[in-house]
């Protein structure tokens, strides 16, 4: 089989390396300052590096922020994160000292639980602080410098259901035009199928007198299409609610993956995937390809992109009936007509060029978090990929036989 690396020419550049799960970050730095707080370590970074023009448009508050409950809970919400934050620094540190493999495995254990602890406070502490902001914008300094700074994070990451609250609660403030924010803020809401939002914020940028982003221009121009994309699509999500479709669970080192397969539009390559699932064939392989703004790719047997099954599979993206790729789809990787096989991606945006092109069979229903988690690589990167777990079917038609479509 010919590889699959080459499916799409928008490469991205890596977004940095991330920690193994399990293994606490050698050298992670740690400082407070103010609400500023830091941590690396299994994509729960918190990096309050505002965007430059963000800042200077930030005004100076003129006495302290008005005291309200929505303020009380922002700071409670903080100094639990803190604290978390202080237990995972001490966790590092005795990971480091550990003098065995058993004594730092064991420290792994309870670094993996302040994790999963750290997590749930940070989107506590997300959800408090756009709720304080909301009552008083620009009021608290140290709040806006934290939220500029988890929507760029959110962002960088793909988190967009994360970032969405934020840019929405940065584009209501009165009179904001900073066209870098809005710019940000419309891509934001293109990515969660606000279209309509999209639009009205990407013309505030021109208003503003700024110009878009690269990656803003490409989204404004596909808003018409998506617009009526997404009318089909919600009529087809509602027939799908109506079908009790088959889903499959990915659990992978980062967190885990549930995904909706359209059997109506895509019955043979639902059929291929269930067969390789029930068979583990996915067990143990990794996403070799991961890209910023673009998508995740996985089930490659040898790493590289160019393995598969040892069969191809026909592509059913030509019928009339095909779905389209938004933000959470699972489509077949290829490298031409009807030479799919195991390899799938992920989506992390809407990506229009692949429309009709490659067989979108199934969407994320939950864990859609955890793209935003999936270490960013080309197959050839020294970094260490991410990896599958274990893959099952959580239901399927037992009245079915799923086997796949060969290519003869």
């Amino acid at each position: 089989m010919k590889s699959n690396a080459t499916f799409c020419d928008q490469t991205r550049q890596t977004a940095g390396s991330l920690v193994k799960k399990g293994q606490p970050p050698i050298g992670t730095a740690f400082t407070l300052r103010g609400v500023a707080a830091s941590i690396a370590g299994l994509g729960l970074v918190l990096c309050l590096a505002c965007i430059a023009t963000a800042q200077e448009s930030t005004p100076e508050p003129e006495k302290a922020a008005p005291a309200s409950k929505e303020a009380d809970a922002y700071h409670q919400a903080l100094d639990q994160w803190k604290s978390a934050l202080k237990d995972l620094q001490a966790t590092q540190v005795k990971y480091q000292d550990a003098r065995s493999d058993a004594e730092a495995s064991e420290v792994a254990k309870v670094w993996d639980s302040q994790m999963i602890a750290a997590e749930q406070r940070l989107g506590e502490l997300r959800t408090a602080a756009v709720a304080a902001f909301l009552v008083a914008p620009n009021q608290d300094k140290d709040l806006t410098q934290l939220l500029l700074g988890m929507l760029q994070r959110d962002y960088e990451t793909d988190n967009f259901e994360a970032a969405y609250p934020i840019a929405m609660a940065f584009a209501a403030e009165k009179g904001m035009a900073n066209a870098q924010l809005l710019s940000m803020a419309g891509t934001v809401c293109f990515c969660v199928n606000e279209f309509d939002k999209a639009e009205e914020l990407y013309k505030r940028v021109a208003e503003a007198g700024g110009t878009l982003d690269p990656t803003a221009q490409n989204f404004a121009g596909l808003i018409p299409e998506y617009k009526q994309l997404w009318k089909e699509e919600q009529e087809a999500r509602k027939r799908d609610a109506e079908s009790n479709l088959p889903r499959v669970s990915i659990k992978t080192n980062r967190g885990t993956i549930e995904v909706e397969l359209f059997e109506n539009e895509a019955p043979d390559t639902v059929a291929n995937f269930i067969y390789l699932v029930e068979r583990k064939f996915y067990d143990g392989l990794t996403f070799h390809r991961v890209l910023e703004h673009f998508m995740a790719q996985g089930g490659c047997p040898d790493g590289t992109g160019g393995g598969g099954p040892g069969y191809e599979i026909y592509c059913e993206c030509y019928k009339e009936a095909h779905r389209s790729h938004f933000r959470g789809e699972l489509s077949m990787a290829h490298a031409g007509r009807d030479t799919g096989g195991s390899q799938f991606f992920l989506t992390f945006v809407p990506t229009a060029h692949l429309n009709g092109q490659h067989t979108v069979f199934g969407r994320v229903v939950n864990g859609m978090e955890v793209l935003a988690k999936l270490r960013r690589r080309e197959p050839d990167a020294k970094t260490p990929p991410d990896r599958m777990l274990e893959v099952r079917v959580i239901r399927k038609d037992e009245n079915k036989k799923y086997v796949p479509h060969r290519v003869q």
